[in-house]
């Protein structure tokens, strides 16, 4: 991780900006689901904000440690997807 840092680094940067338009907007109407949601949903673009980065400041390490970055990319598109396929379960539990 130490070398691809700069991708993680970007992920977690969008988020704040992702859970306030998820809070803004309350998709599901609990302020906890509303933030994740809006930080879930932000995770891909900032996947694709990090490697941009990461190739301006050390170009090598993307293909030298392929494996975190696939890790990471999994990541950014599972937790939305997740989001997506729960979205009526937690809606259903936000009105109780």
């Amino acid at each position: 991780m130490q070398a691809t840092w700069r991708v993680l680094v970007a992920m977690v940067l969008v988020q704040p900006l992702g859970a306030a338009l998820g809070w803004r907007w309350a998709p599901v109407g609990d302020t906890f689901l509303d933030l994740w949601y809006g930080a879930a949903f932000t995770l891909p673009f900032g996947f694709l904000l990090g490697p941009l980065w990461q190739r301006r400041a050390a170009r090598d390490t993307l293909a030298r440690h392929r494996w975190p970055i696939v890790g990471y990319e999994l990541f950014s598109v599972v937790v939305p997807l997740y989001g997506v396929l729960t979205y009526d379960i937690w809606r259903a539990a936000a009105v109780l």
